[in-house]
C-alpha cells in the first residue's frame, strides 16, 4: 500500500498464489451502514458508495478504482458493495481506493467528490 503527498487516493498492490494455474475472481468491497448512493462504472474501472451514516458527521464519499479491462462484475452482500476483477495466481493486481468527507474544505457535495475521483483516474497507472 503507498500513498501520494496530495491525493485521496492511495495504491494498492496484491499477488494472491494458489496452486491451480485457473484464473481467480477476487472481489474488492466497500462497506457502508446506511443512506447510501451507489455508482458502479465498469467502463472506468469504478465503484463508489456516497453515504450519509449521521447527518450531523457529515456525508462520505469512498471509492474504488481498478484497471476496467479487470472488471468481471458487480456484487453485493448485506451492506458491503463489491468490484470483481481477474487475478492470476502469482502476477499483481493494482487497484486504488480513495475517500472524500463533505466537511473537508474541498468536498461540499457528492458531485464535487466524483468531479475530483474523475481527475484522479487519469493519473492512475495500473
Amino acid at each position: 500500500i503507498s500513498m501520494k503527498m496530495g491525493t485521496n487516493f492511495f495504491k494498492v498492490i496484491s499477488t494472491f498464489t494458489t496452486m491451480s494455474n485457473i484464473p481467480l475472481t477476487v472481489g474488492i468491497g466497500i462497506a457502508y451502514v446506511k443512506n447510501t448512493e451507489i455508482l458502479k462504472d465498469k467502463q472506468k474501472g469504478l465503484l463508489s458508495v456516497w453515504e450519509s451514516y449521521m447527518p450531523q458527521n457529515g456525508n462520505l464519499g469512498t471509492t474504488i478504482v481498478v484497471k476496467p479491462t479487470d472488471v468481471e462484475d458487480f456484487a453485493s452482500h448485506g451492506k458491503e458493495q463489491f468490484i470483481l476483477i481477474k487475478a492470476i495466481s502469482g502476477k499483481p493486481i493494482t487497484y486504488y481506493v480513495g475517500a472524500g468527507w463533505n466537511k473537508a474544505p474541498q468536498f461540499k457535495t457528492k458531485q464535487d467528490w466524483l468531479d475530483y475521483v474523475n481527475l484522479e483516474i487519469l493519473k492512475m497507472k495500473f
